[in-house]
């Protein structure tokens, strides 16, 4: 029979990654029906919902992507079977009779997308899962979704741990502001190839939410031997403590660009990870580098996401001015273009 009965809502079917209910047998052939009704039905979706007057909203390359992403989520590792029917490899009259496994039935298929387009959820919190760097993440409510721009400063941070014959790799790092535990899992995950030992990681983060998913995944990513995952505002849980390298992706949104958030984002993900504050938003950024240099060893890694643009231009220029009397504290102060420049 098929996957869920009458009467089932939205609501018990999702996140989708949750469903431990028994994979039931549903027609191939009526996934891949569903899946073309509703790609089909795009260009109505988003002129009848708005989302084709709004220049913040997913455009329709974006949404098929999502919509094949949700269905490989239901059916799992029966995924390869419609993937070659979609391919035109496989005719119709081929898959006649044959089935798979799937968390969702047809029905459902159709009813979460519909709510995914309609309340505009973001799709990683549908499925439950976010795909970021080479892991396999857990997010929802409550918790930021680890974006593709984060992973350039992964990069940075595992090219500076590798440096000097890996010398900051000797010491244990810290991910300030971790949230789904992201940069620390990737850090961890990453350190024995980078640096050639593996890395403890300190994970400081003050939402009960957000750590709770940080934790799932320190432990489903195989890492809890080397991440721990620590309650608090910053460095208030190590105050003691130095590192070879911090990094973090603070909440750096200025308050007027709260509002022209793409709905996905302002309705849906925490505002406290967002917004950096009044003006332009540089007040965590500017708390974390003037209080880094303290928690860190000689020769150091500081890496930081900003918005980009005159924002990474100001804080690199408020580090490198002298304070006090004091000359800064940091050697070199570079700024690095991701993917959203």
């Amino acid at each position: 029979g098929a996957a869920g009965g009458p009467g089932v809502g939205v609501d018990d079917v999702l996140p989708v990654c949750n469903l431990h209910r028994e994979r039931a047998s549903v027609s191939l052939g009526a996934v891949v029906g569903v899946y073309n009704d509703l790609k089909r039905s795009l260009e109505g979706d988003l002129s009848r919902l708005g989302l084709a007057d709004d220049p913040t909203a997913p455009g329709r390359e974006s949404l098929c992507t999502e919509l094949r992403w949700l269905v490989e989520d239901s059916v799992g590792r029966d995924a390869a079977d419609w993937r070659e029917l979609l391919s035109g490899s496989t005719s119709p009259d081929e898959v006649a009779g044959r089935s798979l496994r799937s968390r969702l039935s047809p029905r459902e298929i159709r009813e979460v997308w519909r709510h995914r387009l309609s309340e505009r959820v973001p799709i990683q919190y549908v499925l439950g899962t976010a795909s970021w760097y080479d892991l396999e993440l857990r997010v929802g409510p409550g918790v930021l979704i680890p974006r593709p721009e984060t992973e350039v400063l992964l990069d940075l941070a595992l090219r500076a741990m590798a440096g000097r014959g890996g010398a900051l790799g000797r010491h244990p790092w810290l991910d300030l502001g971790s949230g789904s535990g992201a940069l620390a899992v990737g850090l961890a995950s990453h350190s024995q190839e980078a640096c050639g030992q593996s890395v403890r990681v300190a994970a400081v983060e003050r939402s009960d939410r957000a750590r709770a998913y940080a934790e799932e995944n320190v432990s489903r990513c195989g890492v809890g031997d080397l991440v721990s995952v620590l309650s608090g505002s910053w460095f208030e849980p190590v105050l003691d403590r130095v590192f070879g390298g911090i990094v973090s992706n603070p909440p750096y949104v200025a308050g007027e660009e709260m509002r022209g958030l793409q709905a996905e984002v302002g309705r849906h993900e925490p505002g406290d990870a967002l917004y950096g504050g009044p003006g332009g938003g540089l007040d965590d950024l500017e708390h974390i580098a003037s209080e880094a240099a303290g928690h860190l060893v000689p020769g150091g890694f500081l890496g930081l996401e900003t918005g980009g643009g005159g924002q990474a231009e100001q804080l690199g220029e408020l580090m490198m001015a002298s304070t006090g009397g004091a000359s800064s504290p940091w050697a070199e102060v570079e700024v690095r273009r991701d993917l959203q420049g």
